[in-house]
């Protein structure tokens, strides 16, 4: 099982390779700049945030998660 920060890790560079700020992220999933800040540097993403990630970039939900 893959741990929390796996997962965040994940979540960063797939931001960072899509050229996405945690500002613009933040705005674009609709929740303030300092809310993704701390999902991003404390791994406490909600699932339904996750979900919403992939789906942004178009990669599977179930590969963010478990690599």
């Amino acid at each position: 099982m893959e741990t929390i920060n796996e997962i965040t890790a994940r979540i960063r560079e797939l931001r960072e390779v899509c050229d996405y700020t945690q500002e613009k992220l933040a705005e674009e999933l609709g929740i303030p700049a300092e809310q993704y800040a701390s999902y991003e540097q404390n791994g406490d993403f909600p699932i339904s945030v996750i979900y919403e990630i992939a789906n942004k970039f178009g990669v599977d939900f179930h590969e963010l998660v478990t690599g």
